[in-house]
């Protein structure tokens, strides 16, 4: 969110107006089911609510909203696409002019800009002025039989986690459909032997973070990115362990990704 001109009012309090303070958002009042996440883009954000609908608002450009249009919304609306397909979305995240969605299938749903070919889909090659103004089913995990069961967006490229704990990666203008980037764990040769509890990209110096059921944690990406935490200074290709003396060996239990920074979240001990 933001200003009218910066955030194109992804507040959804139906105005132009910035706002300084926190300021409860109106068009959920008579909406029974909880919000269980939000996501927010650069100039748009997405609301999911526990009976799995998903919201948005701001600016409409590239279809990012999702309503087959380009125009800009003062509050949030529906996305009538996956109640009118009975889709129920478990998940949702925002890139810079574009959003994804994760159905309960584990099936993954895309939709706005796609001059990085940050959709991952075939029928849009990737060029300045591609875009997608409805939700659109990434068909490569369907042919190959792949379930997901994360996601997340960076600025221009998306990372997703399968059922199995492979991950896939795509957009940047160097894959314009999903590709693993790791092994299953069953491999011997595997860098990652524990269940992937959360998987994050970062803005658009591409890197990546993921925490393991074990909370220990893994980066790669680019070293510019600043966001890496590890000790040589190189780009990484593969997921690689942070050195837990940084959180003086505490477990960790969350992690968020944003433009230049991370955030992480260590579980309370009795140390």
């Amino acid at each position: 969110g933001g200003n009218f001109f910066k955030g194109v009012n992804g507040l959804g309090h139906g105005n132009k107006k910035n706002i300084y303070k926190p300021q409860k958002v109106e068009s959920f009042k008579n909406d029974d089911s909880e919000i269980i996440n939000i996501s927010c883009g650069d100039q748009h954000s997405l609301v999911l609510t526990q009976n799995g609908k998903v919201y948005g608002c701001g600016k409409g450009e590239f279809g990012r909203l999702g309503k087959g249009n380009h125009i800009d919304q003062l509050f949030f609306e529906e996305i009538d696409y996956f109640t009118s397909n009975n889709i129920i979305i478990k998940d949702i995240a925002c890139g810079h002019s574009f959003s994804a969605a994760l159905s309960v299938d584990g099936d993954v749903y895309v939709w706005g800009r796609n001059d990085y070919g940050q959709l991952g889909i075939e029928n849009s090659i990737g060029d300045l002025y591609s875009h997608e103004v409805y939700p659109n089913k990434i068909k490569y995990f369907e042919i190959e039989n792949i379930k997901i069961k994360s996601i997340s967006c960076g600025d221009y490229h998306m990372v997703a986690c399968s059922e199995k704990n492979i991950i896939y990666f795509w957009g940047a203008r160097a894959w314009l459909e999903p590709k693993s980037i790791t092994l299953s764990p069953t491999y011997e040769n595997s860098l990652i032997k524990k269940n992937i509890d959360k998987i994050q990209a970062g803005g658009c110096t591409y890197y990546y973070s993921m925490l393991l059921s074990d909370h220990k944690l893994y980066s790669w990406g680019k070293y510019n990115s600043s966001c890496l935490a590890l000790k040589d200074k190189k780009n990484h290709n593969e997921p690689t362990l942070v050195d837990s003396k940084i959180f003086n060996d505490e477990p960790l239990c969350d992690i968020s990704c944003g433009r230049g920074k991370v955030l992480a979240t260590t579980l309370a001990t009795n140390n």
